[in-house]
């Protein structure tokens, strides 16, 4: 038949290294079985496709959903890890929402699937997006640890902070019952820097590690990557001339405006030394 001449043809394109000929051939085919509902040639015909461009991320979306239309859940899903990675390395952070959505869709019990999306809406600005997946999802999966600090990462940046202290809580004393000394102390330096005039909090924090019996290095406060762009200083580790002072190191009391914060962007600090340089 005809059909099987296009099939011919497409495979001998490709034997010769004429991909997009190749292509042009098993898509005629494909087309023709999708028609006829004959989905096993289809994903034969599919897989060619993927064979003949492997890079081709919308070749295997489509290999991925005859899979699912067959069944073939573990299939489909190894497809879309794949364009997933494909993506990942692109930075195409639109298309990885695709395609993690469209796994959730079908596996709604991956919690590596549902980590993975809520930080690609995180790391897009989109937090309550981010919150209403992972809240949405199932217990399964929104009981994984590296979901959980997500979403206590999510309800710091709404500014949810009774639920980002019960989340934490619970995020600490699962990463330690689990005795995942990495991400424990990575939780941990996350709350002591959330909460860090909340002592008792502190304390709890403190008891739960030493009931656990399981210890793990304790790394100093790590600050979200939004407050990583001021950089925190003490004005009293920088000196200069000032012919009031002889020679002095001013400290924050001698400028009452410098009191009300403790955190200072190097540029203005540079300049506000300049300028008062300027005046003696």
């Amino acid at each position: 038949t005809m059909i099987a001449v296009n099939e011919q043809l497409g495979d001998l394109y490709r034997e010769i290294g004429m991909t997009k000929d190749a292509l042009s051939q098993y898509f005629i085919v494909s087309d023709h079985y999708e028609q006829l509902r004959e989905y096993e040639k289809v994903l034969e015909i599919r897989r060619k496709v993927v064979e003949a461009d492997p890079s081709a991320t919308t070749s295997r979306i489509r290999l991925a959903e005859v899979y699912q239309k067959e069944g073939k859940g573990d299939e489909a899903l190894r497809e879309y890890e794949r364009v997933a990675k494909e993506l990942k390395e692109r930075k195409d952070r639109e298309g990885l929402i695709e395609v993690y959505e469209r796994i959730l869709f079908q596996r709604p019990d991956q919690p590596k699937m549902l980590a993975e999306l809520a930080r690609t809406y995180l790391e897009r600005g989109d937090t309550q997006k981010a919150l209403q997946r992972i809240e949405g999802a199932s217990e399964t999966a929104r009981n994984d640890l590296d979901v959980q600090e997500l979403l206590a990462e999510a309800y710091i940046k709404l500014e949810q902070r009774e639920n980002a202290r019960r989340i934490f809580r619970n995020l600490y004393e699962g990463t330690l019952k689990a005795q995942n000394g990495e991400q424990a102390s990575r939780v941990l330096s996350r709350i002591q820097q959330e909460f860090e005039e909340e002592q008792e909090y502190l304390k709890e924090m403190d008891q739960l590690r030493q009931e656990s019996g399981f210890q793990h290095e304790i790394k100093p406060p790590q600050y979200r990557e939004d407050l990583e762009k001021t950089t925190m200083v003490k004005l009293e580790d920088y000196p200069f001339q000032d012919h009031e002072t002889k020679g002095t190191t001013p400290t924050t009391s001698s400028d009452p405006d410098l009191e009300k914060t403790e955190m200072v962007d190097l540029k203005e600090f540079e300049k506000f030394i300049q300028d008062k340089a300027k005046k003696h």
